[in-house]
């Protein structure tokens, strides 16, 4: 399981910076250690100033219920490749 979610975090990262560089959405990843969180949000036309995020999405990996932590990186992750082109 943790291959899984360790696997699925590179992607989300490097899908997010690909989309970002090559199409006109952007998108956001950070990382919070203090509380092992992943947070991610989007914008499918791009960032702009007073633009309403289109996705929105933080998950907590330390939580005990791995398959939980899994399905939601998984939603991340399709989520981001629907801005690939």
């Amino acid at each position: 399981m943790e291959k899984k979610i360790k696997k699925l975090l590179k992607d989300i990262f490097l899908d997010a910076y690909l989309v970002s560089n090559y199409s006109k959405a952007d998108v956001f990843v950070d990382y919070s250690g203090h509380v092992d969180s992943l947070s991610v949000h989007s914008y499918k036309d791009g960032w702009k100033a007073d633009t309403e995020r289109d996705f929105e999405s933080t998950v907590y990996l330390s939580l005990n219920d791995k398959n939980s932590v899994l399905k939601s990186l998984k939603e991340i992750h399709k989520e981001i490749n629907k801005y690939k082109k």
